[in-house]
């Protein structure tokens, strides 16, 4: 980012990993992952918002009390080791399933003078629940909804 390279993030990580894939819900861990606004804003790099409408098609989790193990395993161990497949593609492989995708992308976000970490993590937070909302009627799963936790 200081040379002026574009960055791209996954912000979720090894919970929404763990979380699984519900049939009437998409779940983001977005509430408490606030570093990567941070670094944006020490940067001076805009936010951009993305969601990828049909990712959590894309791989089957494994039953809710292996992903539960995998959860106690990452907390004990204090380190974010991933889960040793947890998730499993075509055959089993980690080749992803045929699913279609919709990706949408807002306007960048920046930060205005004096605003705080937590007010752009909040408007953050508010575009990509927009954009959730105005492309869920195009997917393959209009009645899906967006929880963040």
């Amino acid at each position: 980012m200081q040379r002026g390279d574009s960055v791209g993030l996954i912000v979720g990580g090894i919970e929404e990993i763990l979380e699984g894939t519900f049939n009437d819900k998409d779940v983001l861990y977005l509430k408490n992952r606030k570093g990567f606004v941070k670094v944006a804003m020490d940067q001076n790099a805009g936010l951009v918002p993305v969601y990828a409408f049909g990712e959590n098609q894309l791989f089957r989790h494994e039953p809710p009390f292996v992903l539960r193990f995998w959860r106690w395993v990452n907390y004990k161990l204090k380190i974010k080791i991933g889960a040793p497949g947890p998730i499993r593609g075509w055959m089993g492989s980690p080749i992803p399933y045929r699913s279609e995708l919709l990706i949408a992308v807002g306007e960048p976000l920046f930060a205005v003078p004096g605003e705080s970490v937590d007010a752009l993590h909040a408007r953050y937070v508010k575009a990509v629940q927009a954009l959730f909302e105005q492309h869920v009627s195009a997917t393959t799963r209009p009645n899906h909804r967006l929880v963040i936790v």
